[in-house]
């Protein structure tokens, strides 16, 4: 008798037949989705493996270069944090201010670096403005200026004429 033919009369046959085929049908699906889970879990596990292994057998190779970038990108970070310390680039204008009134610097020499530093602060203010905003707005911002500009001058026109709009 074929498989199709036991099925069928099997499943059509009310009572203990049913219920059999019922218990073999879920035995057997238990038993594939045990089965796969079994073969998924090996496989994830000698990838892992390799992986771990591979690790292990480059890191002569692999550890200096890791290093060496780890270490340029905390000097990297260091370096981006002094250049937007606002209030280092404050006591660096002061000493240079303290340096020109002493005589220590002449006043073309200290109009140079007072006028890099000014920039700079500038820079930093511009930089703290635009995380007030929302970073697609500080985007824009920055790609067209004279829009936000002209729209900012709006602003202060409509609230010098008592915050109404004239048609």
């Amino acid at each position: 008798m074929s498989f199709i033919a036991r099925f069928r009369s099997e499943w059509v046959v009310p009572g203990f037949a049913a219920g059999k085929l019922r218990r073999w049908l879920e035995s057997r699906i238990a038993r594939v989705l045990i089965e796969t889970q079994a073969r998924l879990f090996v496989s994830w596990l000698e990838h892992e493996l390799l992986k771990t292994v591979g690790k292990v057998v480059c890191a002569p190779v692999t550890a200096p270069y890791k290093s060496a970038m780890w270490m340029f990108e905390k000097i990297h970070e260091e370096v981006e944090g002094e250049q937007l310390d606002e209030d280092r680039v404050k006591s660096r204008l002061m000493e240079l201010q303290l340096r020109y009134e002493i005589g220590e610097v002449e006043e073309e020499e200290y109009l140079e670096q007072e006028e890099e530093l000014m920039e700079r602060l500038a820079a930093i203010r511009k930089d703290q403005e635009d995380e007030r905003y929302e970073p697609d707005e500080a985007w824009w911002r920055r790609t067209f200026p004279d829009a936000f500009e002209k729209q900012e001058e709006g602003e202060s026109g409509e609230r010098e004429k008592g915050g109404r709009v004239e048609e």
